[in-house]
């Protein structure tokens, strides 16, 4: 309340202030504008956002340079979720109508038969399971045969596989 002015600073709830942070134009480089985006921090790795980019999902440096590049995917609202231990972390992304997709760090990996064409992905971390949802098809269970999924569905990966769906 005794603030008059004040420039580039935002409140906690408790009441402090702090600089803002800063921002940078990291879509130069992209061919297609993103939709969604996750953040990717890998041990000894350099962080990375990866980007949902309708038929496009991308691997984006802090510099703005894109590192890598999923093309010729379904378009969709992507999903995301980061799973893995220090050293061997890997983001899924997933839009409801094809296999999911992985980054590893340095490639994509499309369309990884055996699992679910999901756009919501979360990680259970008391059992280590990747979940899935957000089906846009009748098929798009891990099994694949009619009347697998649909927008109710929720699956679980085996624990600590993401790519074992049992």
């Amino acid at each position: 309340t005794q603030c008059v002015d004040a420039l580039n600073v935002v409140f906690s709830e408790r009441g402090s202030v702090r600089q803002r942070d800063g921002i940078n134009n990291l879509t130069s480089a992209l061919t297609n504008a993103a939709s969604t985006l996750t953040p990717y921090y890998r041990t000894g790795g350099n962080p990375q956002i990866v980007a949902g980019c309708g038929t496009r999902v991308e691997a984006i440096a802090t510099d703005g340079t894109v590192n890598a590049s999923a093309t010729g995917l379904t378009t969709g609202t992507w999903g995301f979720a980061r799973f893995g231990t220090p050293g061997n972390e890997v983001v899924y992304a997933g839009q409801g109508s094809t296999n999911l997709n992985k980054w590893d760090g340095s490639a994509w990996t499309t369309a990884i038969s055996s699992t679910p064409e999901a756009g919501s992905l979360a990680v259970m971390p008391v059992s280590n399971r990747l979940v899935a949802g957000r089906f846009n098809t009748t098929t798009g269970g891990p099994t694949g045969a009619a009347s697998t999924s649909s927008p109710s569905h929720v699956y679980f990966s085996d624990a600590g596989d993401p790519e074992t769906w049992t």
